[in-house]
């Protein structure tokens, strides 16, 4: 039930997008999917006769994404997506000029999602999950930036206590000097076995 919501949805907004739907000629014909690591959440949908057709499952897909919430955020914050997708640690399979079809026809939509749903959920309610977006997706950009500050502190921190190759070396070859010395030290006691 909740798909057939979500499909509607999607093709209503669609529908008020020529832009978009010029763009999404691109992809008829095509099934991709799309997945989301922590949280995992996994979408296949196809584009047939300029609809977007979201399935339980598929036999072929054309392309698949994959990627995690800083690379998710990254893509929607970056101007390019068509440049994103090159750049940012994804997992892509499949034909790559899908996804850039895919990239193209995110890359500046003609549509809000807010017209869509003001008709189904009212104004009010409408603004309330606008303004719910737009500070879920500050608070989830603050959280990426911080947990990246932090790893990046901790990995400077242990880099310093790392012992770099030289240091290792230097400590292997007076580990084999040391065994030398015992060897032959060994070898001047009274009874050593030669």
């Amino acid at each position: 039930m909740t798909r057939l919501l979500l499909e509607l949805a999607i093709n209503q907004l669609l529908s008020t997008a020529p832009l978009t739907q010029a763009r999404l000629k691109k992809l008829e014909g095509k099934t991709l999917a799309v997945e989301l690591e922590q949280p995992h959440w996994h979408l296949v949908f196809a584009i047939r006769q300029g609809k977007v057709l979201l399935l339980d499952q598929a036999q072929h897909l054309d392309a698949q994404i994959g990627f995690s919430m800083p690379s998710l955020l990254s893509l929607l914050r970056h101007q390019d997506k068509v440049q994103a997708l090159k750049d940012l640690p994804l997992q892509i399979q499949g034909d790559t000029k899908v996804l850039m079809a895919l990239a193209e026809l995110m890359q500046q939509p003609d549509f809000e999602p807010e017209v869509i749903l003001a008709p189904l959920i009212g104004q009010q309610a409408t603004a309330i999950l606008s303004l719910v977006r737009t500070h879920l997706l500050q608070w989830l950009t603050q959280l990426v930036s911080q947990q990246q500050a932090s790893l990046e502190h901790w990995l400077v921190h242990e880099s310093q206590q790392l012992v770099n190759q030289q240091e290792f070396r230097e400590h292997q070859r007076r580990i084999s000097e040391l065994r030398r010395n015992l060897q032959r030290l060994n070898q001047q006691l009274p009874g050593s076995q030669t």
